[in-house]
């Protein structure tokens, strides 16, 4: 999978994209030729901190500093979008938590769950139209 990722960033945008993929790849963090979604924005920007983190703990302070500059729109938005998929993650293990609830009927847990739909359809909606504002601010 590492090669492939470089091999499509070499095809995409030269060697120099290439180099920057494969680093990253190699030390298991995801790499993408393409735009990530607005679910993928904040992980994304979790995993490239957490390598940035390993860099510097690694004394290798100039690669951190530019996988920092390369990335620095990602962890922006993820940053930014945080707040939000945070929000999403929450009523996510709420409703799991209300289908395993033995206390409630089965009617209740229907209603409940409708609720928790509704408001994860909004958060999403939500996420996604701060990611675009996000993007064209980035452009």
């Amino acid at each position: 999978m590492v090669i492939q990722d470089i091999a499509d960033a070499y095809k995409e945008n030269g060697l120099g994209r290439a180099v920057g993929v494969g680093i990253p790849a190699f030390f298991g963090v995801g790499t993408q030729t393409y735009a990530p979604t607005a679910k993928q924005i904040v992980p994304l920007s979790k995993r490239i901190q957490s390598y940035y983190k390993e860099l510097i703990n690694q004394g290798k302070i100039n690669e951190a500093s530019a996988l920092y500059l390369k990335n620095k729109d990602i962890l922006i938005m993820g940053e930014k979008l945080e707040g939000i998929q945070k929000q999403i993650d929450a009523y996510k293990r709420l409703k799991t938590e209300i289908e395993k609830n033995v206390k409630l009927t089965s009617t209740q847990k229907q209603q409940m769950t409708k609720i928790y739909d509704q408001i994860l359809e909004s958060l999403n909606e939500r996420l996604e139209k701060n990611y675009e504002f996000l993007k064209e601010e980035f452009k």
